[in-house]
């Protein structure tokens, strides 16, 4: 039997960037010969998300759907995310597109060569001068308390199922995924 790499996919007014990034995905998978679920989480968008992620389901039962009556975050679409996809491992990638593809291979390939968890950052990020000037600052002030933390943060990894369930044990209210 095949294992499953479960995708979770946190949107935010991302419309019009879903179609693509589920055909991304799917294709990766399925020229790795995995089977798949995606779990997209819709936090609250007002933009059409919602409605184009329904459609995707409508058309591929792989893909699930949870969506938030309104917007509570990134961190709570990650953990309601975690806490749905069922796969062997579980790679957590942005709606936006800025995430490549790529680096999903490469950390799968980690994560069969045994690795628990696999994560990649952003180098360099299509924001504008002052998301950019704040993220900086604030990730300069959390190197204080995490040092080997990337300067950007991160949002694309990948966890084996282990690690995955032992993160869904944490019933902290106000998480900082990244750290």
């Amino acid at each position: 039997m095949s294992k499953v790499i479960s995708f979770v996919v946190p949107v935010f007014r991302n419309a019009g960037s879903l179609e693509p990034s589920y055909q991304r995905i799917r294709s990766l998978l399925h020229k790795m010969g995995y089977d798949y679920e995606l779990v997209f989480v819709n936090d609250g968008s007002d933009d059409g998300s919602l409605t184009e992620l329904l459609e995707l389901h409508k058309h591929d039962a792989k893909v699930r759907v949870i969506s938030f009556s309104r917007n509570f975050g990134q961190v709570a679409a990650i953990t309601a995310g975690f806490r749905a996809a069922s796969g062997d491992c579980c790679v957590l990638m942005s709606a936006d597109l800025q995430d490549p593809i790529e680096k999903a291979e490469e950390m799968i390939r980690k994560w069969e060569a045994g690795s628990e968890i696999a994560i990649c950052y952003r180098a360099d990020r299509e924001d504008s001068a002052f998301a950019r000037f704040t993220s900086a600052f604030f990730y300069r002030l959390i190197k204080v308390a995490l040092p080997k933390m990337p300067e950007g943060g991160f949002d694309f990894l990948l966890l084996d199922r282990k690690v995955q369930l032992e993160y869904n044990k944490l019933d902290e209210r106000n998480r900082f995924f990244q750290g």
